[in-house]
């Protein structure tokens, strides 16, 4: 839903609806479309944490993303539909079903602290399925957990390495890999690019 709030917010974001938000877990989807159909509801906390960001892009108030009674009513804060409807929630396993990235239009794949769940004999076959799937000009964001890894097991924190290996590029500041890792300035290197 942010990455919604943010696409409404650019000049050609729509081009980027609809959202896919996928998950292996058939009970995480079936609970997402339900909230979704009844109204994403926001403890104080989410709120103040989204409207927070949204002060930081510029916004003066929450209004354009946001339901919130007034001040003197109590009630449910919740996000408006025109940030819920562009998102559509799939079943879906990153192994299997890499095909469904559209190659024929330029995609933003975010896979995100997910990589130590996954055996680490896959990250070969997903990076250059998911490399062959992507348009050029295509961008994948992983998270800071698929960098390190899980300590317990072995080979987890490679699929940076299965990236670059397919053929994806790191984008920073310093356009790639620093000596001491997959890190530039003690930040990680997140986002790569086709």
């Amino acid at each position: 839903y942010s990455l919604s709030m943010l696409f409404q917010d650019t000049e050609y974001g729509e081009k980027f609806f609809p959202i896919y938000a996928m998950d292996k877990s058939k009970t995480i989807i079936k609970e997402n479309k339900i909230k979704q159909k009844n109204g994403v509801l926001l403890n104080n906390e989410e709120y103040c944490r989204i409207a927070d960001n949204l002060h930081k892009m510029g916004y003066i108030n929450t209004g354009s993303f946001i339901d919130r009674p007034p001040a003197w009513f109590i009630g449910d804060i919740k996000l408006k539909d025109c940030v819920t409807k562009p998102v559509k929630f799939i079943c879906s396993d990153i192994t299997k079903d890499l095909n469904k990235i559209d190659n024929n239009n330029s995609s933003v794949v975010m896979c995100r602290n997910m990589w130590p769940y996954i055996n680490p004999d896959y990250y070969a076959k997903c990076a250059k399925d998911m490399f062959n799937n992507m348009k050029v000009g295509s961008v994948l964001i992983i998270g800071n957990y698929d960098i390190e890894g899980e300590q317990s097991i072995e080979n987890t924190k490679l699929f940076p390495k299965s990236l670059i290996k397919a053929g994806f590029k790191p984008v920073d500041i310093a356009q790639g890999i620093h000596q001491n890792g997959f890190y530039y300035n003690n930040r990680p290197i997140l986002i790569y690019e086709k």
